[in-house]
């Protein structure tokens, strides 16, 4: 059997591959910028990050939530962090208010260079898009759930990453989560909200002991 002429195909495969390596950087950058939380005793990665919040999304959504498409909350994980290609990782847990502000001003300046390299890619811009809108039932779950995956991390790793942030206390623990779980009370579900909450009060357990 013998290969296809690669001039055959428009664009030819050559150009396929070029176009592919390009990507194939891009993404490379992405999943070796490290994150505020912790894993196996080292700082967490987007690629870990971006995988683990899909599988556990996918399969909470398949399970218990049938009104929602898992495909879609597939998709919208998948390209929901990739604006920190440009600003990277921000601890939004124990920001103060004037950095949270200059957070999502630098969000809407890199949204314009996601928008720039992955021109190529309209599929791959229209689900970043439509994750930032917040328009849809699919993307407020994969906010949701963006929001919510950390907390399986702090408990993986023994609440370390809570104690490097300089959260000393269970007290000033329970106030930034309830802060977190107040903003998400803007567009998450009833019962993704409630594992949330559950979840931070084994995190609390987990970094400062049972009270």
């Amino acid at each position: 059997m013998t290969n296809p002429n690669i001039e055959t195909f428009e664009p030819p495969i050559d150009i396929r591959i070029d176009e592919l390596s390009k990507l194939s950087e891009l993404l490379g950058q992405f999943m070796r910028i490290e994150r505020a939380t912790y894993r196996d005793g080292r700082p967490e990665t987007n690629a870990e990050h971006t995988l683990h919040t899909m599988f556990l999304a996918v399969a909470y959504v398949s399970k218990y939530r049938p009104d929602l498409d898992p495909t879609s909350v597939a998709l919208l994980l998948m390209v929901h962090d990739v604006d920190e290609l440009y600003i990277g990782d921000v601890n939004s847990f124990i920001a103060s208010d004037e950095t949270l502000e200059d957070k999502e001003a630098d969000e809407m300046t890199s949204h314009e260079s996601v928008r720039r390299d992955f021109a190529d890619y309209p599929f791959v811009l229209e689900l970043f898009e439509r994750y930032w809108a917040q328009d849809d039932p699919e993307a407020e779950c994969a906010r949701s759930f963006e929001k919510t995956d950390p907390g399986f991390s702090h408990i993986h790793d023994g609440g370390r990453a809570i104690r490097v942030m300089g959260v000393e206390s269970r007290d000033q623990f329970e106030k930034l989560e309830q802060r977190t779980v107040t903003r998400m009370g803007e567009y998450a579900s009833a019962d993704v909200l409630a594992l949330r909450k559950e979840l931070g009060k084994r995190v609390a357990d987990t970094a400062f002991g049972t009270v």
